[in-house]
């Protein structure tokens, strides 16, 4: 019988759901079988947080016009954060990535005021 458990990217209290690694494991007398299902539980709300161009090379853009004062974070794939600042909000911010790898890597906004989460991908080139 099969069992599963689900695993989050980033744990924690968040609005934003994000991408969830699911383990399937199956075992009988005679064989044992693991799948591992990576599914995109990502809600994102374009309308609040901009992060442009993707792909990039040399920096991205954070557009918090619509956001409160809070804490940006670039992560990598791996959850690491890469960059850390915190902003007041109602502004757009560049930050240099030239010096970053190529990947996939995310900005997490968790406004200060509020605790909000809001999560968007790029990629670097």
């Amino acid at each position: 019988m099969p069992s599963s458990r689900s695993y989050h990217a980033f744990p924690g209290k968040s609005s934003a759901r994000v991408p969830t690694l699911k383990l399937v494991e199956q075992s009988t007398s005679k064989t044992s079988r693991s799948e591992a299902h990576l599914g995109d539980d990502t809600e994102v709300n374009n309308n609040t947080l901009g992060v442009y161009p993707s792909p990039t090379k040399d920096y991205v853009n954070i557009d918090l016009r619509s956001i409160q004062k809070s804490t940006v974070d670039i992560l990598d794939n791996q959850g690491k954060i890469v960059r850390s600042e915190k902003m007041n909000g109602n502004e757009v911010k560049s930050f240099k990535i030239h010096d970053l790898g190529a990947g996939v890597y995310f900005v997490k906004v968790t406004e200060l005021t509020t605790g909000k989460t809001y999560l968007q991908k790029f990629i670097k080139n």
